[in-house]
C-alpha cells in the first residue's frame, strides 16, 4: 500500500493496526503526544536564545518559559538597566502555545506614560502591522499563520526544522530592539 493510495489517516490507521507491535508503538506516540510537542518547541526556544545571546551584548538578559503550554508563556529579553520594568519578548496569549504575541512587555504598575508620549507606538506602527496597548503591553501584535499558533500540524514542523522559525523570531525581536532601545533609554534615564 503506498501513501497516494489511500488518505494520510487511513495510512497511519492501518499502520497502527497492522500487528500488535506497530499498535503499542502508536498507542505510545499518541498518549505522548504532547510531551513531544512541548519538547520540539522547548527545543526552538532554547535555540532562539542562542541566537539572541549571539547577537545582543552582555547589557541583556533573556528569560525563556520552560512550559510552553503554559498561557503567558514565552521568550524575553530586557536590558539589565531597566530593571524589569520593560521587556521585548513573544509571549502565549493561550494554552498550549496559541496565540502568539510579540510586542513590548512592560510593569503596568510602575509604568504608566506612554514611552516618548506615543512616539515609540507610533514607530513600531509605522514599521509593520500596526500593535496594540494595554496595562502590561506597551505594545504588541498578534502573530499570523505559523508564527501565531504553534499547536498544529505545519508550525510544528517548521519548529522541529528550527533554522526559518529561529530566523524569523530573532529578526522579529531585533527589529523592535532596535526601535525601542534608545527610546526607552530615555524613558528610564539612561545615558543623559
Amino acid at each position: 500500500m503506498k501513501l497516494g493510495e489511500l488518505g494520510e489517516k487511513e495510512v497511519i490507521v492501518n499502520f497502527a493496526i497492522e500487528n500488535e507491535g506497530n499498535f503499542k508503538k502508536c498507542l505510545l506516540i499518541g498518549f505522548n503526544f504532547d510531551d513531544i510537542k512541548k519538547t520540539v518547541i522547548i527545543k526552538f526556544l532554547r535555540e532562539l536564545k542562542e541566537e539572541l545571546r549571539e547577537s545582543l551584548t552582555d547589557e541583556w538578559e533573556i528569560d525563556i518559559t520552560e512550559n510552553p503550554f503554559v498561557k503567558f508563556s514565552g521568550i524575553f529579553i530586557t536590558k539589565k538597566n531597566w530593571d524589569k520594568k520593560f521587556s521585548i519578548g513573544i509571549e502565549a496569549q493561550n494554552i498550549m502555545a496559541r496565540d502568539i504575541v510579540i510586542g513590548i512587555g512592560k510593569d503596568g504598575k510602575k509604568i504608566t506614560q506612554k514611552v516618548g508620549n506615543g512616539k515609540l507606538i507610533d514607530q513600531l506602527n509605522a514599521k509593520g502591522k500596526p500593535g496594540r496597548t494595554s496595562e502590561t503591553w506597551e505594545w504588541y501584535r498578534y502573530l499570523e499563520g505559523i508564527y501565531g499558533n504553534w499547536d498544529n500540524e505545519e508550525a510544528l514542523i517548521e519548529i522541529y526544522k528550527k533554522k526559518d522559525f529561529v530566523e524569523f523570531f530573532k529578526k522579529q525581536f531585533l527589529e523592535i530592539k532596535d526601535i525601542a532601545t534608545p527610546l526607552i533609554d530615555d524613558e528610564m534615564g539612561i545615558n543623559k
